[in-house]
């Protein structure tokens, strides 16, 4: 697993009124929101506008941020919210996820392994890209953002019962969309 590829923890706290403190916040969010809407949308450019616009709410939203949850599990929600509303807007193209940064499978030297690891990555990316959206964000939030039940239930506004079988439901489809049975694998 890859350093980067850890939830950050939380920012420090917001002191309203403290511009110093808005701006390290949005400094230290920037990356893990950029993160999950890369790979939800697999675009950088879509990613790059639902950053900036997961940011912009952030900042006109903090005043009315109730502490409730952690200020990044908040950033968390307002993400999973903007990359579904994306999603609901791009209904015609079809969905992507990015793969290219997400530790699949271990590096190896041997040219047939990478030619059947690059086609093992590639019909997971097919496969993610045809859950549903809902399924996907849980998917992503749990596997790579590394997100608790807990976490992703307040992300993603369900309860950890509703992320759990939700999560269920997303390997299900993932296996068999990939050719794997529960409790046995197949080679495709």
């Amino acid at each position: 697993m890859k350093t980067e590829d850890l939830p950050l923890p939380d920012p420090p706290v917001y002191r309203p009124g403290d511009p110093d403190s808005l701006g390290q916040l949005l400094t230290e969010l920037q990356a893990p929101v950029y993160r999950i809407a890369y790979r939800f949308t697999g675009h950088r450019e879509t990613a790059e506008d639902a950053t900036q616009e997961v940011l912009m709410r952030v900042v006109h939203g903090i005043g009315s941020f109730n502490g409730h949850s952690s200020v990044t599990t908040w950033a968390y929600r307002i993400t999973a919210n903007v990359c579904l509303s994306i999603r609901r807007k791009q209904v015609n193209e079809p969905p992507r996820t990015a793969l290219e940064d997400l530790e699949l499978t271990a590096p190896t030297h041997e040219p047939s392994e990478e030619a059947i690891a690059a086609e093992q990555a590639e019909r997971l990316q097919v496969a993610l890209a045809e859950l549903s959206p809902k399924y996907r964000m849980a998917f992503l939030l749990r596997t790579a953002e590394h997100l608790s039940y807990a976490q992703i239930a307040e992300a993603m506004d369900m309860t950890v019962g509703n992320v759990r079988s939700t999560l269920c439901r997303a390997r299900d489809t993932l296996a068999t969309a990939l050719g794997y049975f529960r409790g046995t694998s197949h080679e495709a």
